[in-house]
């Protein structure tokens, strides 16, 4: 399995590319790659290429580029929609839908949330967990990241949607864009979830009450086999 480096804008094969900062840090100090050693970079735009190590220097690595691929577009989009939770389960939750496969997650306070706003430190700490995520799981696309500054709010950004319910489901039907909303630890208020259900569809995942974070993961799973059963 070769190792994956990630490089914004990686140029067309045959021409040259330069490795720097904290990526050519970890080839050089961490795997000790050497010249001629093959590498994968990806862009985190759907863009993954093979390239070979020309040099290693100071400050970079030159490589070749020897070969590209280009993801085919996603035929359906799946949305996160979580309410603030503690930043520990925050950070595993990103980690873990971003292996699953969906495409963003919006954050947004709630009455019950721990927190009430995601800091810029936090966002930043959040974006190098998708990195290393896409790199651990040959994902090429980044998960987007959105924090929105109220449930209202982020309702405006989702047409269709399943609200995931302690007590009751109804029957699913697959759309091309999809969210699912879960709420903090503690669940919805009465009226954030009667707020929801007047326009989104409930459905009950488990027997059992989950916490949010795994509430999160579990329907992130199970909606993106089912988006790409449907529409893949």
């Amino acid at each position: 399995m070769t190792k994956r480096y990630f490089l914004k804008d990686i140029p067309n094969v045959g021409k040259t590319a330069s490795l720097e900062e904290e990526e050519h840090h970890h080839l050089k100090h961490v795997m000790r790659k050497k010249i001629d050693h093959k590498i994968e970079l990806f862009d985190g735009k759907g863009l993954s290429a093979i390239a070979t190590i020309e040099s290693i220097e100071k400050n970079h690595s030159r490589l070749k580029i020897l070969s590209q691929k280009k993801d085919p577009k996603k035929a359906y989009a799946l949305t996160l929609f979580q309410a603030l939770i503690k930043p520990q389960s925050i950070e595993e939750l990103i980690e873990k839908v971003t292996e699953i496969g969906i495409d963003r997650v919006v954050f947004f306070p709630s009455k019950h949330s721990e927190i009430q706003i995601l800091s810029k430190q936090k966002h930043n700490r959040l974006d190098t967990i998708v990195l290393n995520s896409c790199k651990q799981s040959y994902r090429n696309t980044f998960l987007e990241i959105q924090v929105i500054p109220s449930l209202k709010d982020a309702m405006a950004l989702c047409q269709n949607g399943v609200v995931g319910s302690l007590s009751q489901t109804s029957t699913i039907i697959p759309k091309k864009d999809m969210g699912i909303w879960v709420g903090p630890e503690g669940g919805f208020t009465r009226e954030e979830e009667e707020l929801l259900l007047k326009k989104y569809t409930p459905f009950k995942l488990h027997q059992n009450v989950l916490r949010a974070k795994t509430a999160a993961m579990c329907l992130s799973s199970h909606f993106e086999y089912l988006l790409a059963q449907t529409f893949s």
